[in-house]
């Protein structure tokens, strides 16, 4: 049962010197790379545009195609959006 606590103070020593931290260096005396510049700044979401231009879909169109096109004037409507892609 002696034994127990000289097992015990081993370990502990040995974890006490592992932790054992040293102070750093004075900044006047550690050798210091040149420090780099900071980039330019980017432009903020401020300066953007209010709204980016978006591409119109399908749904922009849906509610004027279905007030303009009717079965009596759908193939005078496809003729026409034929010659609209055809065009260079």
């Amino acid at each position: 049962m002696r034994l127990r606590p000289v097992w015990l103070l081993g370990p502990v020593l040995a974890l006490c010197v592992a932790c054992k931290k040293e102070p750093p260096p004075p900044a006047s005396e550690t050798p210091s790379a040149a420090v780099p510049e900071a980039p330019p700044p980017v432009a903020s979401v401020a300066a953007l545009p209010a709204q980016i231009p978006v591409a119109p879909t399908e749904e922009d169109f849906e509610d004027e195609a279905t007030q303009s096109i009717t079965s009596k004037n759908l193939d005078q409507e496809l003729d026409k959006l034929e010659k609209e892609i055809e065009k260079p």
